[in-house]
C-alpha cells in the first residue's frame, strides 16, 4: 500500500512490556569493539543490550510469514524451535524454526560483529509446502531504547542511499536495521494499533504510508525479498549515538560480510576457552558441553567498559508482565553474585577475570566500607538495602586470590585499604544484617553469619601480612564471639517439628534481632516477604532454609556436627522435592517468590519454586561430608535442570504441566534464566568433584573452630544486639556507637560503677564488665552517659547471668 506518508494511528501504542526471561541463549563477541549483547528465546532475538550490558535496547526481533489465502504465521508462536551452538564453547547460535503446520522453516545463525557494534543474523527461509514464491517474509522489531519501551521514535529511511529501518530513544541511542537483499516494503507504527503484526495479520500487507511513529511504544517492520537470493539474507542491526552512526555500522558489517564476522567471533571464543581448565564431561548433545556453556555464560555477562563488572542475568524475571517501571530486571551487579561469579572464574582457571572482579569491587565500594545491595555498572545504587554478606564476600575473594598465589605483594597492598574498610563496616554494624541473602529480612541469618565470620578471619590474615597485628587480633576476637553465639541466635530446639522428626533441633532460616520482649531471637517473628499481609508474620523457629549449609561451606561447622546432621533432616523434610531430573530444594518454607498457584506470573506475591543452584550447594555439603557419589548425582540433577540451550534457570516449575503458560514439571519457570550465580556454582562443583574437596571453603574457620576449637571469653551487647542473658563464666562486653561512660551495677544500684569506653582498631567504643565470676541469677544493669553531649541515655539495660556455658563447636566424635 503506497501513497503519501501519514502518521500511523494509535499513538502512543499499548503500554510497553518486556518479554520472556526464559532465555535459550546469550551471546557477545570477545572484543571491546563490540559493545553489544543479545538474548534468545522462543526461536527469536529478545533483548539486545547496548552500549552497556545493563542497558536493554530491544524487546524482541523476529519474523512473520504470509502466504496464499490470507495465510499468516509468526515464528515465535507458530513454530517449533530448535537451538544449537555453532561450536562447543562459543555462544553463536543456529536457530531452526519449523512451522507447526509444516509449511515453512526459518534457519538463523546469530552472532555479533567483533569489529563494531552490530548484530548479524544469517537467515534462510525454506518453503516446505509450495514454492518460495508463495510466501512473503517480514522482520518485526520492537525497539526499547534504553531500558524503556515508551517514548521511542521509529521511522523508515536510508543511510547513504541504502534503505534501512531506524529507531531512537529519549536517552540519545539509535538503532538501524539493514538487509543484504532489498526491502520490498517497510513501515513504522505503534504497537497494538498500527504495527506490522496488526497490518499483516488483518490485511496481509504493510501500509507503507506509515513511515514515522513518534514518542511511543513503536515497532518496525520490513519485508525481506525472498526471490533476490533464493530465500537467503543477512540482517544487520547497528547501534550508535545517532541514527547515522547506527546506519554506518549496519552497512559496514554487511559490506565486510557475515563469514568474516563469524570467523573472528568464533576465533575469539576459541582462544578464551582454550586457556581454561579441562573440567569437561561427556555430553550426548552436540556442541553442548555443559561446563563450556557455563563458562561462556559467565564471560558473556561481563562488561569490557567496566573491567570486572558482571551482571546477574541478561533477563527480566516474568518480563512479559513488566514494563518500564522495572528498570533493572536482573541486568544489574549484585556484589554477592559477583563474588560467586569470581569463584566460578577461579574454578575454571580464568584468573585474570577473577582479579578484574576484585578490582571492580574495590572501585565501587562505598566510603564507609560497605557495598550497595545492587548497582548499575558505574556503581550507582539501584536498591538501597544493606546485606552484610555482600560486605564480607569481597574480603573472601581477596583472600582466595592471595592464598592461590594470584596477587603479588604490590597487588595485595593495593587491596588492603578495601579489606580494612569492609572489615570496619562489618565490625561496626554486624552481626545483624539489614537483609538476608534473599534480600528480604533483617536479623541473624546462618548464611550471613558464616560469610561475616569467615570474612573477618580472612581479613585478619591479610592485615597480618600488612603488618597490622593489633587490628588483626581485634577481628579474630570479634569473629570468635560471633561464632560462639550462632547456636544461641539460630539453633531452635524443642519445637513441634523437631519432636515430629525426632531430632534435637535445627538451624533456622533467620531470627530477628533481640528485643526487650523476647528471651532470645528464636522467640521472635519474621515478616515473610512476597506473601499476603495476613500470612506474613511467622515465628522464627518455624522457618527453615538450606542457608544453614553455609556453616559447613565456609568452614565454621563440620558436616558431621550433630546439629548440622539434624538440620539436614529438617531441610529435607520441609524443602526437598523430587522432580524428573532428581531432587531439588526450595529457599525456605512459606517462600512467596515465584509463580502464582495457577502458574500466573509473580506480581509481588506468589509461591516459591525450587532453585537448581541449591542442588549445587547441597552437593558441596555432601563433598564436605565425604559422600562423593551423592554429590556426583546432584551434579547431574543440576545439569538436567537446564533449558534447551543449556541455560540454568533461577527456578523450575514444580506443579503439574500447564502448557498454555509454558510451564512443565522440572523445567525452567518464568524467573531469571540464565542465572549467572547458578552457572558459577556449577563450575565450582565440577572443580570440587575433581579435587575431592570443597573448592572455595576458606581454611581459617576450619583451623580455628574445628581443629583448635577456639572459643571467646566474652559475650557482646550492642544496640542492634541487645542480649538479655549472659552465660556464667563470660565477661560482658558492651559496645557503643560513640564514646561514653558506662554506669553499671550488679546489686540493683545499691552500688554503682562508672567505666569509660575504649576505642578499638575499628572505631568501636567498648568496655568489658568483669562479671565472669558472678553467680547465676545476677542482674547486670547499665546505662550510658555520652561523652559528646554529657547527656544520659535515660534507659537502663539488663543482662541476666544464667547457667548456660559458652557454646563450643561440636563434632560427632566429641
Amino acid at each position: 500500500m503506497h501513497g503519501t506518508a501519514i502518521t500511523p494511528p494509535g499513538a502512543p501504542g499499548l503500554s510497553p512490556r518486556w518479554t520472556s526471561s526464559a532465555k535459550s541463549g546469550v551471546g557477545t563477541a570477545m572484543t571491546a569493539a563490540s559493545r553489544i549483547w543479545f538474548t534468545i528465546s522462543h526461536g527469536i532475538l529478545n533483548e539486545i543490550y547496548y552500549p552497556r550490558v545493563d542497558m536493554a535496547c530491544t524487546r524482541d526481533l523476529g519474523f512473520l510469514v504470509t502466504g496464499p489465502d490470507g495465510y499468516f504465521s509468526e515464528e515465535k508462536r507458530d513454530a517449533d524451535h530448535e537451538v544449537a551452538l555453532l561450536e562447543e564453547g562459543t555462544p553463536a547460535f543456529r536457530l531452526t524454526n519449523t512451522a507447526r503446520d509444516g509449511r515453512y522453516r526459518i534457519t538463523k545463525v546469530i552472532i555479533t560483529d567483533p569489529h563494531r557494534e552490530t548484530l548479524l543474523q544469517q537467515v534462510t527461509f525454506e518453503a516446505l509446502v509450495g514454492t518460495l514464491s508463495d510466501y512473503r517474509l517480514y522482520l518485526l522489531a520492537s525497539p526499547h531504547l534504553v531500558n524503556a519501551g515508551a517514548q521511542n521514535t521509529a521511522w523508515v529511511g536510508d543511510y547513504k542511499g541504502t534503505p534501512m529501518l531506524f529507531a531512537s530513544g529519549r536517552r540519545g541511542i539509535s538503532l538501524a536495521i539493514a538487509s543484504s537483499v532489498p526491502w520490498p516494503s517497510r513501515s513504522a507504527g505503534f504497537v497494538g494499533f498500527s504495527d506490522g503484526w496488526q497490518a499483516l495479520s488483518h490485511h496481509g500487507e504493510l501500509d507503507e504510508r506509515y513511515q514515522r511513529a513518534e514518542h511511543g511504544n513503536v515497532a518496525l517492520t520490513g519485508e525481506i525479498d525472498l526471490q533476490a537470493a533464493g530465500g537467503k539474507a543477512v540482517i544487520s542491526l547497528g547501534f550508535g549515538g545517532r541514527a547515522e552512526e547506527a546506519g554506518y555500522r549496519a552497512l559496514a558489517s554487511l559490506q565486510d560480510g557475515f563469514e568474516v564476522a563469524q570467523r573472528d567471533y568464533v576465533a575469539g571464543w576459541r582462544e578464551w576457552q582454550r586457556n581454561l581448565m579441562p573440567l569437561d564431561r561427556p555430553s550426548d548433545r552436540k556442541n553442548m558441553d555443559q561446563y563450556r556453556v557455563s563458562a561462556a555464560v559467565l564471560a558473556v555477562h561481563r562488561s569490557p567498559a567496566f573491567p570486572g563488572a558482571t551482571i546477574a542475568s541478561l533477563s527480566i524475571p516474568w518480563g512479559f508482565n513488566k514494563g518500564d517501571e522495572d528498570l533493572g530486571g536482573y541486568h544489574l551487579v549484585w556484589p554477592r553474585d559477583l563474588v560467586e561469579t569470581a569463584g566460578g572464574f577461579l574454578a575454571a582457571g580464568a584468573i585474570d577475570d577473577a582479579k578484574a572482579i576484585l578490582g571492580y569491587l574495590m572501585s565501587i565500594q562505598e566510603a564507609d566500607g560497605h557495598w550497595s545491595q545492587n548497582v548499575w555498572l558505574d556503581g550507582m545504587p539501584y536498591w538501597e538495602g544493606v546485606q552484610m554478606d555482600e560486605c564480607a564476600f569481597p574480603i573472601l575473594l581477596a583472600d582466595m586470590l592471595c592464598r592461590g598465589g594470584h596477587l603479588s605483594k604490590d597487588d595485595l597492598a593495593r587491596f588492603v585499604p578495601m579489606v580494612e574498610r569492609a572489615a570496619t563496616y562489618i565490625v561496626q554494624n554486624g552481626p545483624v544484617t539489614g537483609q538476608d541473602r534473599w534480600e528480604e529480612d533483617a536479623g541473624y541469618s546462618p548464611f550471613t553469619l558464616a560469610v561475616e565470620i569467615a570474612g573477618l578471619l580472612a581479613a585478619a590474615d591479610i592485615l597480618d601480612i600488612a603488618g597490622k597485628a593489633d587490628a588483626a587480633n581485634c577481628l579474630r576476637e570479634t569473629a570468635d564471639t560471633w561464632n560462639d553465639e550462632i547456636e544461641f541466635w539460630t539453633f531452635a530446639t524443642g519445637t513441634p517439628l523437631a519432636e515430629q522428626l525426632g531430632i534435637s533441633g535445627y538451624y533456622v532460616r533467620i531470627a530477628p534481632p533481640e528485643t526487650s520482649d523476647a528471651a532470645s531471637p528464636l522467640e521472635g517473628f519474621v515478616p515473610v516477604k512476597n506473601r499476603p499481609p495476613s500470612d506474613m508474620e511467622q515465628r522464627a523457629s518455624c522457618l527453615i532454609s538450606p542457608d544453614a549449609l553455609a556453616l559447613v561451606r565456609f568452614g565454621l561447622r563440620a558436616a558431621d556436627d550433630p546439629r548440622m546432621v539434624d538440620t539436614v533432616k529438617a531441610i529435607d523434610a520441609m524443602l526437598k522435592i523430587d522432580l524428573p531430573q532428581g531432587p531439588l530444594w526450595y529457599r525456605y518454607n512459606g517462600d512467596g517468590y515465584g509463580e502464582q498457584e495457577d502458574g500466573g506470573p509473580f506480581d509481588g506475591t506468589g509461591v516459591g519454586r525450587p532453585w537448581p543452584l541449591l542442588a549445587g550447594e547441597r552437593a558441596h555439603y555432601e563433598i564436605a561430608a565425604g559422600r562423593m557419589s551423592e554429590a556426583q548425582a546432584l551434579l547431574e540433577t543440576l545439569e538436567k535442570s537446564t533449558g534447551a540451550g543449556g541455560m540454568l534457570p533461577e527456578q523450575v516449575w514444580d506443579g503439574d504441566d500447564i502448557p498454555g503458560r509454558e510451564l512443565f514439571r522440572g523445567k525452567p519457570s518464568g524467573s531469571a534464566m540464565p542465572l549467572v550465580w547458578a552457572h558459577s556454582e556449577h563450575i565450582k562443583l565440577l572443580r570440587s568433584l575433581r579435587e575431592g574437596q570443597v573448592f572455595d571453603m576458606p581454611p581459617q574457620p576450619v583451623e580455628r573452630y574445628q581443629v583448635r576449637k577456639v572459643t571467646s571469653p566474652v559475650r557482646v551487647w550492642r544496640f542492634n544486639q541487645k542480649r538479655r542473658t549472659l552465660p556464667m563464666g563470660k565477661r560482658l562486653r558492651v559496645e557503643a556507637p560513640e564514646a561514653a561512660s558506662v554506669r553499671w551495677t550488679i546489686d540493683e544500684w545499691a552500688t554503682e560503677n562508672d567505666t569509660s569506653t575504649v576505642t578499638n582498631a575499628f572505631g568501636v567504643h567498648l568496655v568489658d564488665l568483669p562479671v565472669a565470676e558472678m553467680p547465676r541469677g545476677t542482674h547486670v544493669r547499665f546505662t550510658f552517659r555520652w561523652a559528646s553531649t554529657g547527656e544520659w541515655e535515660n534507659e537502663d539495660f539488663v543482662v541476666t547471668i544464667d547457667g548456660a556455658e559458652g557454646i563450643a563447636t561440636k563434632t560427632a566424635n566429641d
